[in-house]
């Protein structure tokens, strides 16, 4: 009975062994193991978010990473995940310096776990703005891993202090849930809501009362950094153009391996007209549409000289950037409000009870399920891998895919749904950026502001090849095309015909000037306008129904006048699911 005691014993031993083994590296020491190393997952949340904003993900994470990939005799992961926090409520900070902060974090959380191994990988899964503020720091890790050689491409200056540059060489994934990489129209609506309490009207004061709690958590800075137009947008933008053109792009398409996911809210057609982009459905996440959430855009610049006026460029002139960042489109929202307790969704998942775990499920009866959220991730995720949540599985894969050939395709399931949404796809954006070069070649920056103020508004013609088919949504004309509409001076004007969406300003209103220097020896002024439109029929089917289908790239007839400069007549690219960036210099 001694001997049985002691065996038994002696085998509890070594199962706690086994376990340490797998969660702890410096057991590793000795094992035998030939192959061991971290994989550590950080999870960056939005505006306005915290660890609510992705429940139990974090833990579901680690748990099926390390069912699925189980440590061998030849090698052995082991699996982490962290939630990396930023002061979303912080009013005086912006996408950079929220990078700044996870980066920060990033270091920390190493040195909690013994280091940084030569073997060990860092992935990200990012909700919203996070993705913004991850893509920030890992653009900027490897502008100081290589600062000699690129710092100087670099428009705005970027301050790199505190950013740990030996990390980016172990970042093996990159996904993203419905970022808005070119802009948002929650932007303008956030800040018109936080404006609502300082105004004296009393549909404002109500709607200051109704959101208040909300509200307090979102900073200014962020909330125009996520506008259309802002220079947060452009500078991403342009600092996006520059990767494109280095050995950045094969750094980041073949190692990084990044996905966007984009959710489409198939149910909320009756947002379309408020909040959407699309013609005869919505085609947004309800915050973020899915041409801002597509990393890879349509660009162009044109910029030659002594051109005659009224000088046509065409379509040639526009490529594609080479990213090839894969986009997964879902049935989901953006972000469900209804959350549970937060105490809850800290507790360990062996403390919880029966109720409780009903509550951190979409079973418990709730309107909206968080099964149909981009980022939030119920308890039964964590039990069980073919949980019934929008894009957990497909996260997971892509993780694994960087390990395992079995893994680098989609769920069949979540394959066929993203085929299925994309073929209803028709919505583009154009981001236009008209520059002229300042009257005087040195000035300050209150002369430029005043001369740019002093610049008539660019008149703007469109035109399009782009066929409309009658309208599917019961009750609207047959033979009105969706998103008709434009806005001037922050008021939405009587339908136009040139079935695009002329939006101008960074905060929805009409055209603004906004002003930067390019280098220090060239200053220039720049005027910044955002057109949205659908092109219908151009959807292309693979001849594998199981992959993914391409669209026609259409064209958008666009004349550019400002009196006193020659104009240009660009036929720009377009396509649906895409954003197109044209940057054109006046003379």
């Amino acid at each position: 009975m001694k001997r049985l005691a002691i065996l038994f014993l002696a085998l509890l031993y070594l199962a706690a062994c086994s376990v340490a083994q797998k969660r702890n590296p410096s057991s590793w020491e000795g094992t035998g193991v030939q192959e061991k190393f971290k994989h550590v997952i950080f999870l960056v949340h939005g505006v306005g978010g915290d660890h609510t904003t992705f429940i139990k993900m974090d833990r579901a994470l680690e748990n099926q990473l390390s069912k699925l990939d189980p440590c061998t005799e030849n090698r052995c992961v082991e699996y982490h995940s962290k939630q990396l926090m930023y002061s979303t409520e912080n009013s005086t900070m912006d996408t950079t310096g929220f990078s700044k902060v996870i980066g920060k974090q990033i270091d920390q959380y190493f040195q909690e776990l013994g280091g940084l191994g030569p073997n060990d990988k860092i992935s990200f899964v990012t909700h919203s703005q996070g993705g913004i503020v991850s893509l920030i720091w890992l653009f900027h890790t490897f502008i100081k891993n290589n600062e000699s050689k690129y710092r100087d491409l670099i428009q705005d200056p970027l301050d790199l202090e505190g950013l740990n540059p030996v990390y980016f060489g172990h970042v093996r994934n990159f996904i993203t849930l419905g970022t808005p990489f070119w802009g948002s129209k929650m932007g303008p609506l956030g800040l018109w809501v936080k404006e609502s309490c300082k105004s004296d009207g009393a549909f404002r004061k109500k709607v200051c009362e109704f959101t208040k709690n909300l509200t307090k958590l979102i900073g200014i800075k962020e909330l125009k950094g996520v506008a259309f137009n802002s220079q947060t947008i452009y500078s991403f933008r342009q600092n996006s153009l520059i990767a494109a053109e280095t050995e950045i792009a094969e750094i980041f398409r073949t190692r990084i391996r990044p996905l966007n996911i984009a959710g489409v809210a198939m149910n909320a057609n009756w947002l379309l007209d408020l909040i959407g982009s699309g013609r005869t459905r919505l085609e947004s996440d309800v915050a973020v549409s899915v041409p801002s959430a597509r990393y890879d855009f349509i660009r162009a610049v044109i910029s030659d000289k002594d051109y005659t006026d009224g000088a046509e460029v065409g379509p040639e002139a526009f490529t594609d950037t080479p990213f090839n960042v894969p986009l997964v489109l879902t049935n989901a929202f953006h972000s469900l409000l209804i959350l549970p307790p937060k105490d809850l969704i800290q507790k360990p998942e062996e403390q919880l009870t029966k109720t409780e775990e009903a509550q951190l499920s979409h079973k418990n009866g709730r309107i909206f399920h968080d099964r149909y959220d981009l980022a939030q991730v119920g308890i039964e995720c964590f039990k069980d891998i073919e949980c019934d949540h929008r894009t957990f599985k497909t996260i997971v894969y892509h993780i694994l895919g960087d390990e395992w050939s079995d893994y680098r395709q989609l769920p069949p399931k979540a394959n066929k749904e993203s085929n299925e949404i994309l073929k209803q796809m028709s919505s583009f954006f154009i981001d236009l950026d008209i520059l002229i070069d300042a009257k005087v070649s040195s000035m300050s920056d209150d002369d430029l502001q005043a001369q740019a103020n002093a610049i008539p508004e660019p008149r703007i013609s469109l035109s399009t090849n782009i066929a409309l088919n009658p309208s599917t949504i019961p009750g609207r004309p047959a033979n009105q095309a969706k998103r008709i509409y434009y806005e001037q001076d922050g008021k939405r004007k009587k339908p136009v015909h040139d079935k695009i969406v002329k939006m101008g300003g960074e905060y929805g209103g009409s055209y603004k000037k906004f002003v930067r220097g390019i280098k220090q020896d060239k200053q220039r002024i720049s005027l910044r306008n955002y057109y949205m439109g659908s092109a219908i029929e151009s959807y292309i089917p693979n001849a594998d129904p199981s992959k993914p289908g391409t669209f026609k790239d259409r064209f958008v007839r666009m004349k550019i006048e400002i009196p006193g400069y020659k104009s240009r007549v660009v036929d720009v690219k377009v396509r649906p699911t895409y954003s197109t960036f044209l940057e054109v210099h006046l003379e």
